[in-house]
């Protein structure tokens, strides 16, 4: 997700994990590490944030699909 950071556009994954998963602090940096790692081989940038949430933690349409607009705004304030 594009987002506005001090003027310049920035790219944010989001990844959501399932709600049930009780990661600790070595496997979500892992993760991280890992999705940043993919995200840059395929579109040849490192994203300036990965952010690990918890499955149902992103606000969603009423079919489902992520509000990527909504997404967008909480990101650029810090909320996740």
């Amino acid at each position: 997700m594009g987002v506005s950071k001090g003027g310049t556009e920035a790219l944010i994954v989001l990844v959501e994990i399932d709600r049930r998963a009780d990661l600790g602090r070595p496997q979500i940096d892992s993760l991280r590490e890992s999705v940043s790692s993919r995200v840059s081989e395929r579109v040849g940038f490192v994203p300036a944030e990965v952010i690990v949430l918890k499955f149902g933690t992103l606000p969603r349409t009423s079919s489902g699909k992520v509000r990527r607009a909504e997404t967008a705004k909480l990101c650029a304030r810090g909320e996740f």
